[in-house]
């Protein structure tokens, strides 16, 4: 182990996991303080890291029809699909009340 960990260092190898992101829709976004309720939510409630949650914005994609955007990022290892969304679209649907989607054809993926 102390050879992986000394080659790593030598050779700048990254050992961490592998990450994803992943995009999702918020409906109900219309300001700067809806987006530090959304991230909030996700952290507190959702249980993710504030590293994970890289950007929250009430601006894209559809302002008029107050619709924001929430990329997050996730340990590969530990992304469970929908089970993972389910989780994250019940916290934010919790408080602050909004319906967080991951696709415009599917806007309640987990039947709330």
């Amino acid at each position: 182990m102390k050879f992986l960990v000394l080659t790593a260092l030598l050779f700048g190898l990254n050992l961490s996991a592998e990450t994803l992101t992943k995009d999702y829709f918020v409906k109900g976004m219309h300001c700067g303080g809806c987006e530090s309720g959304v991230r909030a939510s996700l952290i507190e409630l959702g249980g993710l890291k504030e590293d994970q949650v890289v950007n929250v914005d009430h601006m894209k994609p559809d302002p008029k029809n107050q619709i924001g955007s929430v990329k997050l990022k996730f340990d590969k290892a530990s992304y469970k699909g929908l089970e993972t969304d389910c989780k994250l679209i019940k916290a934010v649907k919790k408080n602050p009340g909004y319906t967080m989607y991951m696709s415009k054809d599917n806007t309640n993926p987990c039947n709330l």
